[in-house]
C-alpha cells in the first residue's frame, strides 16, 4: 500500500485513539518509522507485560523497554512515550496491522512448519504450502485473521474450512497475486473498518487464553 495511504490511515487512527490522550504527537512521529517495516513491532510484542526486558531496533535506533514503575516506554530520538501493558499491546498491534503489507488474492506462500507442530510430526513434511483465497476474516468480537487460504495444489475441496493465519507465520512468499489500485483501495477500506472503526487487532496478538478460544 502506498505511503500516503498509510499516512491517511495513521491520522484517522490517532484521531480516535483516546487512550493516548496528550501523547498523540509523540506517537505520530514514532509510528512513521514503521511505515515500511514492521518486523521490530513483532519482535517487541512478546516483551509486553514482562519486567526488565527491552530491545533496540538496529535499523532505526528505536528503543522499547520497561521502567522501574512497570510502565513500558517507546523511545525514538527526542520522543519518549510511556504506556501501561494494555496500552502498549494495543498500540503495537494496531501499528502492525495498519502498516504491514497484505498479499493479494492468488498469492502462494509457505508457512512455517511449526504451525503444524502441535498436531503432527513435521519432520517428514517438506513444506506447508497454501494459496491465499480470502483476507480480513473477522474472528469473535476483538480479532481478525489477515489471511484465509486453501492447501496448494489441492484447493478447498467440498465443505472444507479455510486455513486462517497471520503474516508472521509466513516462511516464504513463492508467488504474489495480481494487484492494482482497486486492490490497494480494498486493503485501505478493510483496515479502516476493522482496525479503526471496529477496534479489532490481528489474531496474532491474542493473548494465550484468548488463542485457545480460536483454535
Amino acid at each position: 500500500m502506498r505511503r500516503e495511504w498509510k499516512e491517511a490511515l495513521w491520522e484517522m487512527y490517532l484521531e480516535g485513539a483516546d487512550y493516548l490522550q496528550d501523547k498523540k504527537e509523540q506517537v505520530r512521529q514514532i509510528g512513521k518509522q514503521f511505515f515500511d517495516d514492521v518486523s521490530f513491532l513483532y519482535e517487541i510484542s512478546p516483551l509486553i507485560g514482562s519486567k526488565g526486558r527491552g530491545s533496540e531496533d538496529a535499523r532505526t535506533g528505536f528503543l522499547f523497554g520497561t521502567g522501574e514503575d512497570g510502565m513500558h516506554f517507546f523511545r525514538s530520538g527526542g520522543d519518549t512515550v510511556s504506556l501501561n501493558a494494555e496500552e502498549a499491546r494495543t498500540l503495537t498491534a494496531d501499528m502492525t496491522g495498519l502498516f504491514e503489507e497484505i498479499l493479494p488474492i492468488g498469492s502462494i506462500v509457505d508457512l512455517k512448519k511449526e504451525v503444524l507442530g502441535k498436531n503432527m510430526d513435521v519432520s517428514q513434511i517438506e513444506n506447508f504450502r497454501l494459496a491465499v483465497v480470502k483476507r480480513f476474516m473477522a474472528k469473535g468480537e476483538r480479532y481478525y485473521y489477515p489471511y484465509g487460504a486453501a492447501v496448494y495444489p489441492v484447493g478447498n475441496a467440498g465443505k472444507g474450512k479455510l486455513l486462517s493465519f497471520t503474516p508472521a507465520l509466513i516462511e516464504k512468499v513463492l508467488f504474489t497475486g495480481y494487484s492494482d489500485e482497486t486492490e490497494e483501495a480494498f486493503i485501505f477500506q478493510m483496515k479502516q473498518e476493522l482496525i479503526i472503526r471496529q477496534h479489532r487487532m490481528s489474531a496474532g496478538f491474542a493473548e494465550r487464553e484468548e488463542e485457545e478460544v480460536y483454535e
